[in-house]
């Protein structure tokens, strides 16, 4: 196996969760992959696709040959579940 194939890539996390006004970057270097990136910088479960309502965070990574990526993840099925439920525990009963 080549050397380089084993270097760890650096991800850029930038939580866009505030509508991209003061979005905040976050530098994770152990992940293997930008939902591990994410789960590891926000503690979010994500997908790689949805509707913009469900828009997370945009991961930044650059390659061995320099060339830059960048992908959207969104709010996986089981995040939203979770936070529903959250919410429905923390109010009170009348």
């Amino acid at each position: 196996m080549c050397s380089y194939a084993r270097t760890a890539l650096r991800y850029r996390v930038r939580d866009l969760r505030t509508n991209g006004e003061y979005a905040v970057d976050v530098l994770v270097t152990e992940a293997r992959s930008p939902e591990d990136a994410i789960r590891k910088a926000l503690g979010l479960d994500v997908v790689r696709s949805g509707s913009s309502k469900a828009l997370v965070a945009r991961v930044f990574w650059e390659s061995i040959g320099r060339t830059n990526h960048s992908i959207d993840l969104f709010r996986s099925h089981s995040e939203v579940f979770r936070t529903v439920c959250l919410v429905r525990k923390s109010k009170p009963r009348a």
